[in-house]
């Protein structure tokens, strides 16, 4: 707790693989959030990540560099929500 998302993602996790750039990194499982690279020198905790629009939820991070489409990221996670929903959509 407390560790900024940048010191995870480099000094942690060793970087990016083959030089690329940071696109994103997605947290919380799949009702959590996505935090832009101009965040990424956001501590890692409650209050921080709710103040950037994002939650801590399941603990789970996905980093994704500037060839992953954060679409297709939405999209997996909907589909995994609506199948553990036992495939009910609630509209509000």
């Amino acid at each position: 707790m407390g560790t900024t998302l940048r010191e995870i993602v480099y000094d942690i996790g060793g970087g990016i693989p083959n030089g690329r750039d940071f696109k994103a990194a997605q947290t919380g499982g799949p009702s959590g959030g996505c935090i832009p690279k101009q965040h990424l020198d956001t501590p890692i905790d409650y209050e921080s990540l709710k103040e950037i629009g994002s939650m801590m939820g399941s603990g789970g991070l996905i980093i994704m560099d500037d060839t992953k489409c954060m679409v297709s990221l939405a999209k997996f996670y909907l589909e995994f929500t609506v199948s553990e929903s036992c495939r009910k959509m609630y509209t509000l």
